[in-house]
Protein backbone atom coordinates (compact mmCIF):
# COMPACT_ATOMS: atom_id res chain seq x y z
CA UNK A 1 0.00 0.00 0.00
CA UNK A 2 2.68 2.49 1.12
CA UNK A 3 4.11 1.34 -2.08
CA UNK A 4 1.12 2.53 -4.22
CA UNK A 5 0.86 5.61 -2.41
CA UNK A 6 4.42 6.46 -3.67
CA UNK A 7 3.43 5.85 -7.05
CA UNK A 8 0.71 8.19 -6.92
CA UNK A 9 1.99 10.77 -4.88
CA UNK A 10 5.07 10.59 -8.11
CA UNK A 11 2.99 10.61 -11.26
CA UNK A 12 1.08 13.32 -8.77
CA UNK A 13 3.95 15.65 -9.06
CA UNK A 14 5.19 14.58 -12.39
CA UNK A 15 2.02 16.06 -13.39
CA UNK A 16 2.20 19.33 -12.59
CA UNK A 17 5.97 19.85 -13.11
CA UNK A 18 4.49 18.64 -16.65
CA UNK A 19 2.19 22.28 -16.31
CA UNK A 20 4.81 24.14 -14.64
CA UNK A 21 3.08 23.65 -11.64
CA UNK A 22 4.86 22.11 -9.35
CA UNK A 23 8.46 23.72 -10.22
CA UNK A 24 9.65 27.46 -9.57
CA UNK A 25 8.45 28.04 -13.21
CA UNK A 26 4.89 27.47 -12.26
CA UNK A 27 2.45 29.62 -10.89
CA UNK A 28 3.56 28.88 -7.02
CA UNK A 29 7.28 29.69 -7.66
CA UNK A 30 8.70 32.63 -7.32
CA UNK A 31 8.93 33.50 -11.02
CA UNK A 32 5.26 32.69 -11.46
CA UNK A 33 4.50 35.53 -8.76
CA UNK A 34 6.57 38.20 -10.09
CA UNK A 35 4.83 37.82 -13.57
CA UNK A 36 1.79 38.22 -11.85
CA UNK A 37 2.92 41.10 -9.65
CA UNK A 38 4.06 42.58 -13.13
CA UNK A 39 0.61 41.94 -14.70
CA UNK A 40 -0.51 43.72 -11.97
CA UNK A 41 1.90 46.34 -11.56
CA UNK A 42 0.90 47.22 -15.43
CA UNK A 43 -2.36 46.97 -15.01
CA UNK A 44 -2.13 49.88 -12.24
CA UNK A 45 -0.24 51.87 -14.60
CA UNK A 46 -2.04 52.25 -17.70
CA UNK A 47 -2.54 55.87 -17.27
CA UNK A 48 -0.14 59.04 -16.85
CA UNK A 49 0.89 60.42 -13.58
CA UNK A 50 0.04 63.97 -12.58
CA UNK A 51 3.68 64.18 -12.71
CA UNK A 52 3.99 63.04 -16.17
CA UNK A 53 0.84 64.91 -17.55
CA UNK A 54 2.79 68.64 -16.23
CA UNK A 55 5.45 67.68 -18.01
CA UNK A 56 3.65 67.22 -21.31
CA UNK A 57 1.71 70.18 -21.22
CA UNK A 58 5.34 71.81 -19.84
CA UNK A 59 6.48 70.87 -23.59
CA UNK A 60 3.67 72.02 -25.64
CA UNK A 61 3.21 75.42 -23.60
CA UNK A 62 7.56 75.77 -25.00
CA UNK A 63 6.73 74.53 -28.31
CA UNK A 64 4.12 77.28 -28.34
CA UNK A 65 5.35 79.95 -26.89
CA UNK A 66 8.43 79.30 -30.03
CA UNK A 67 5.73 78.98 -32.89
CA UNK A 68 3.71 81.71 -32.26
CA UNK A 69 5.83 84.48 -33.29
CA UNK A 70 6.62 82.74 -36.20
CA UNK A 71 3.16 82.21 -37.38
CA UNK A 72 2.56 85.84 -36.26
CA UNK A 73 5.31 86.97 -38.47
CA UNK A 74 4.20 84.98 -41.09
CA UNK A 75 0.43 85.95 -41.15
CA UNK A 76 2.05 89.71 -41.24
CA UNK A 77 4.11 88.85 -44.26
CA UNK A 78 1.09 87.75 -46.04
CA UNK A 79 -0.76 91.01 -44.94
CA UNK A 80 2.13 93.14 -46.18
CA UNK A 81 1.79 91.13 -49.63
CA UNK A 82 -1.98 92.00 -49.62
CA UNK A 83 -1.16 95.72 -49.48
CA UNK A 84 1.16 95.30 -51.94
CA UNK A 85 -1.38 94.04 -54.22
CA UNK A 86 -3.78 96.74 -53.20
CA UNK A 87 -1.06 99.35 -53.95
CA UNK A 88 -0.20 97.71 -57.84
CA UNK A 89 -4.00 97.93 -58.63
CA UNK A 90 -4.20 101.36 -57.46
CA UNK A 91 -1.09 102.42 -59.24
CA UNK A 92 -3.00 100.75 -62.23
CA UNK A 93 -5.48 102.85 -61.99
CA UNK A 94 -3.97 105.72 -62.36
CA UNK A 95 -1.78 105.17 -65.01
CA UNK A 96 -5.15 104.23 -66.62
CA UNK A 97 -6.95 107.52 -65.48
CA UNK A 98 -3.35 109.08 -67.27
CA UNK A 99 -3.85 107.32 -69.96
CA UNK A 100 -7.64 108.63 -70.61
CA UNK A 101 -7.29 112.45 -69.41
CA UNK A 102 -4.47 112.90 -71.97
CA UNK A 103 -1.74 112.31 -69.36
CA UNK A 104 -3.16 114.51 -67.00
CA UNK A 105 -2.74 112.95 -62.80
CA UNK A 106 -6.04 112.94 -60.39
CA UNK A 107 -5.98 115.56 -57.35
CA UNK A 108 -4.55 114.07 -54.58
CA UNK A 109 -7.37 114.35 -52.39
CA UNK A 110 -6.15 117.13 -49.93
CA UNK A 111 -9.83 117.56 -48.60
CA UNK A 112 -9.99 121.37 -48.36
CA UNK A 113 -10.26 122.67 -51.18
CA UNK A 114 -12.79 120.02 -53.06
CA UNK A 115 -11.93 118.75 -56.57
CA UNK A 116 -14.45 116.85 -59.05
CA UNK A 117 -11.29 114.88 -60.03
CA UNK A 118 -9.95 114.08 -56.55
CA UNK A 119 -8.51 110.83 -56.64
CA UNK A 120 -10.35 109.65 -53.45
CA UNK A 121 -13.55 110.98 -52.25
CA UNK A 122 -13.12 110.32 -49.02
CA UNK A 123 -14.91 113.28 -47.36
CA UNK A 124 -18.06 112.79 -45.68
CA UNK A 125 -21.21 113.09 -47.96
CA UNK A 126 -19.05 111.69 -51.46
CA UNK A 127 -19.43 108.91 -52.87
CA UNK A 128 -16.43 107.02 -53.35
CA UNK A 129 -17.55 105.63 -56.73
CA UNK A 130 -17.27 109.26 -58.01
CA UNK A 131 -14.08 109.18 -57.33
CA UNK A 132 -11.38 109.98 -59.97
CA UNK A 133 -10.11 106.47 -60.46
CA UNK A 134 -13.02 104.40 -59.67
CA UNK A 135 -14.02 103.75 -63.42
CA UNK A 136 -10.18 101.91 -63.15
CA UNK A 137 -11.02 99.46 -60.59
CA UNK A 138 -12.77 96.41 -59.77
CA UNK A 139 -16.30 97.02 -58.61
CA UNK A 140 -18.26 94.89 -55.59
CA UNK A 141 -21.77 94.84 -55.36
CA UNK A 142 -23.32 95.74 -51.24
CA UNK A 143 -20.31 97.64 -49.93
CA UNK A 144 -20.99 100.29 -46.82
CA UNK A 145 -19.63 103.67 -48.40
CA UNK A 146 -17.32 104.70 -45.04
CA UNK A 147 -17.29 108.24 -46.34
CA UNK A 148 -21.32 108.71 -46.54
CA UNK A 149 -23.93 107.47 -44.13
CA UNK A 150 -26.46 105.33 -46.26
CA UNK A 151 -24.61 105.49 -49.40
CA UNK A 152 -24.12 101.69 -50.76
CA UNK A 153 -20.86 102.28 -53.59
CA UNK A 154 -20.41 99.26 -56.26
CA UNK A 155 -16.74 100.13 -55.52
CA UNK A 156 -14.46 97.74 -53.77
CA UNK A 157 -13.28 99.62 -50.54
CA UNK A 158 -10.83 97.13 -49.71
CA UNK A 159 -8.60 98.35 -51.88
CA UNK A 160 -8.07 101.60 -50.54
CA UNK A 161 -7.44 99.70 -46.86
CA UNK A 162 -3.95 98.08 -45.72
CA UNK A 163 -5.19 94.52 -43.85
CA UNK A 164 -2.89 95.38 -40.81
CA UNK A 165 -4.44 98.65 -40.64
CA UNK A 166 -6.66 100.02 -37.48
CA UNK A 167 -8.95 101.52 -39.24
CA UNK A 168 -10.51 103.10 -35.68
CA UNK A 169 -6.94 104.48 -34.70
CA UNK A 170 -6.31 107.88 -36.27
CA UNK A 171 -4.64 111.02 -34.17
CA UNK A 172 -5.48 113.55 -36.65
CA UNK A 173 -8.84 114.39 -37.95
CA UNK A 174 -11.63 113.87 -35.25
CA UNK A 175 -12.73 117.57 -35.29
CA UNK A 176 -12.45 117.92 -39.70
CA UNK A 177 -15.76 119.13 -41.39
CA UNK A 178 -14.00 116.72 -43.49
CA UNK A 179 -14.70 113.82 -41.24
CA UNK A 180 -11.67 110.86 -40.37
CA UNK A 181 -9.75 109.23 -43.40
CA UNK A 182 -10.84 105.81 -43.29
CA UNK A 183 -8.47 104.62 -45.30
CA UNK A 184 -4.43 103.71 -45.38
CA UNK A 185 -3.36 105.02 -48.61
CA UNK A 186 -1.99 108.39 -49.75
CA UNK A 187 -0.42 110.42 -52.76
CA UNK A 188 2.51 112.06 -53.21
CA UNK A 189 1.53 115.72 -52.95
CA UNK A 190 4.03 116.73 -55.30
CA UNK A 191 2.28 114.56 -57.68
CA UNK A 192 -1.10 115.50 -59.04
CA UNK A 193 -3.21 118.35 -60.82
CA UNK A 194 -5.13 119.38 -57.46
CA UNK A 195 -4.23 122.34 -55.01
CA UNK A 196 -0.20 122.06 -55.23
CA UNK A 197 -0.25 122.00 -58.91
CA UNK A 198 -2.50 125.15 -58.67
CA UNK A 199 -0.88 127.18 -56.20
CA UNK A 200 1.86 129.13 -57.92
CA UNK A 201 4.35 129.34 -55.31
CA UNK A 202 4.52 125.43 -55.57
CA UNK A 203 3.58 124.85 -59.01
CA UNK A 204 7.10 124.65 -60.41
CA UNK A 205 7.72 121.76 -57.85
CA UNK A 206 4.55 119.73 -59.11
CA UNK A 207 3.94 117.11 -61.74
CA UNK A 208 1.11 117.96 -62.93
CA UNK A 209 0.90 115.36 -65.69
CA UNK A 210 2.64 112.21 -66.22
CA UNK A 211 5.32 113.71 -68.88
CA UNK A 212 6.80 115.73 -66.14
CA UNK A 213 8.38 113.59 -63.96
CA UNK A 214 11.67 112.38 -64.55
CA UNK A 215 12.84 108.97 -63.48
CA UNK A 216 9.39 107.48 -63.08
CA UNK A 217 11.55 104.64 -61.58
CA UNK A 218 12.64 106.42 -58.63
CA UNK A 219 9.57 108.50 -58.30
CA UNK A 220 6.96 107.62 -55.32
CA UNK A 221 3.76 108.11 -56.59
CA UNK A 222 1.47 106.07 -53.84
CA UNK A 223 2.56 104.71 -50.22
CA UNK A 224 0.91 103.44 -47.09
CA UNK A 225 0.91 106.01 -44.28
CA UNK A 226 1.36 105.60 -40.84
CA UNK A 227 -1.72 106.14 -38.14
CA UNK A 228 0.06 108.76 -36.27
CA UNK A 229 -0.09 111.10 -39.35
CA UNK A 230 -3.14 109.92 -41.68
CA UNK A 231 -5.19 112.80 -42.32
CA UNK A 232 -6.99 112.86 -45.34
CA UNK A 233 -5.23 111.33 -49.10
CA UNK A 234 -2.72 113.71 -49.91
CA UNK A 235 0.39 112.66 -48.06
CA UNK A 236 3.30 114.82 -47.66
CA UNK A 237 6.37 113.04 -47.54
CA UNK A 238 8.67 115.99 -47.51
CA UNK A 239 11.36 115.71 -44.31
CA UNK A 240 12.54 117.17 -42.65
CA UNK A 241 9.45 119.17 -41.87
CA UNK A 242 4.94 118.32 -41.43
CA UNK A 243 5.97 115.13 -42.68
CA UNK A 244 2.88 112.37 -43.10
CA UNK A 245 5.45 109.57 -42.11
CA UNK A 246 5.71 106.18 -44.35
CA UNK A 247 3.85 103.51 -42.79
CA UNK A 248 5.43 100.31 -41.37
CA UNK A 249 3.01 97.75 -40.11
CA UNK A 250 4.52 95.50 -41.66
CA UNK A 251 8.07 95.70 -39.99
CA UNK A 252 7.03 96.46 -36.20
CA UNK A 253 9.20 94.52 -34.11
CA UNK A 254 11.19 97.14 -32.04
CA UNK A 255 9.09 100.39 -33.21
CA UNK A 256 9.65 103.08 -31.34
CA UNK A 257 6.44 105.66 -30.99
CA UNK A 258 6.53 107.90 -34.28
CA UNK A 259 4.45 110.74 -32.38
CA UNK A 260 5.70 114.51 -32.23
CA UNK A 261 3.00 116.11 -30.18
CA UNK A 262 -0.26 115.54 -30.93
CA UNK A 263 -0.90 114.28 -34.23
CA UNK A 264 3.08 114.09 -35.53
CA UNK A 265 4.02 117.54 -36.28
CA UNK A 266 7.32 118.88 -37.77
CA UNK A 267 10.18 115.69 -37.33
CA UNK A 268 13.78 117.10 -37.53
CA UNK A 269 14.79 113.39 -36.58
CA UNK A 270 13.13 110.38 -38.95
CA UNK A 271 12.04 108.11 -36.36
CA UNK A 272 12.37 104.47 -37.04
CA UNK A 273 14.47 105.09 -40.29
CA UNK A 274 15.49 101.92 -41.12
CA UNK A 275 11.98 100.77 -40.61
CA UNK A 276 10.02 99.97 -44.29
CA UNK A 277 6.74 99.93 -45.80
CA UNK A 278 4.85 99.68 -48.78
CA UNK A 279 5.24 102.34 -51.86
CA UNK A 280 4.36 102.45 -55.52
CA UNK A 281 6.56 103.97 -58.13
CA UNK A 282 5.80 105.96 -61.36
CA UNK A 283 6.48 103.35 -63.37
CA UNK A 284 3.93 101.22 -61.55
CA UNK A 285 6.21 98.96 -59.50
CA UNK A 286 5.50 98.32 -55.72
CA UNK A 287 8.61 98.66 -53.36
CA UNK A 288 9.02 97.85 -49.70
CA UNK A 289 11.33 100.30 -48.80
CA UNK A 290 12.66 102.27 -45.81
CA UNK A 291 11.64 105.49 -44.37
CA UNK A 292 15.35 106.58 -44.66
CA UNK A 293 15.38 105.43 -48.15
CA UNK A 294 11.47 107.00 -49.06
CA UNK A 295 12.01 110.50 -47.15
CA UNK A 296 14.13 111.72 -49.16
CA UNK A 297 14.04 114.42 -51.71
CA UNK A 298 15.26 112.20 -54.52
CA UNK A 299 12.77 109.80 -54.22
CA UNK A 300 9.16 112.44 -53.88
CA UNK A 301 10.45 115.08 -56.37
CA UNK A 302 9.22 113.77 -59.29
CA UNK A 303 10.08 117.11 -61.87
CA UNK A 304 14.05 117.15 -59.65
Amino acid sequence: MIGNLRKWVGWWGGGLSTMGLGTREGLGGRSGMAMMVGIENARRRSGFTLVELLVVIGIIALLIGILLPTLGRAREQGRGLACMSNLRQLGGAFLMYCNANKGWLPATGRGIPLYGHDWIFWDSGRNMDNSAIAPFLAKGMGRVNGAGAGVRPRLNLGVFRCPSDDLSYRVRGAGSSTGVYRFSYVVNYWAGSGYEFLTPATRRFTAGKLNQVKRPAEKMLLYEEDASTLDDGHGSPIFPGPTNLLGIRHDDRGRKSDIVGVGGGNYTVLPNAKKRGNATFFDGSVRYVSRAEFHRDSAWMPRN
